[in-house]
């Protein structure tokens, strides 16, 4: 057999993970099976377009909270640069 297999289906946070607060709430959000509905690729893309929670804004706001926390809770010389607040958070 030549290829490759590729899933039809996508793995959906119904409440975004990074809507936790701390990273022990994100990793209960990611990880808790009540929180995920498998959906097909195209009704993924039609979730999060009608949610607006992908954005291009929203996800570079969202990858730069969860690059601060995890150097809040990894990296002892963190010091915030007091621009995080002002990222709005993903809402569904």
């Amino acid at each position: 057999m030549t290829g490759s297999l590729q899933s039809q289906l996508d793995c959906h946070h119904i409440v975004p993970v990074e809507s936790g607060r701390t990273v022990q709430e994100m990793e209960s959000l990611c990880y808790d099976p009540n929180n995920i509905r498998l959906l097909c690729v195209a009704c993924h893309i039609k979730t999060h377009a009608e949610a607006r929670s992908h954005t291009k804004e929203q996800v570079k706001a969202n990858k730069a909270r969860a690059r601060r926390r995890f150097l809040e809770a990894n990296d002892p010389n963190f010091v915030p640069d007091g621009d995080e607040d002002k990222t709005p958070r993903g809402s569904f």
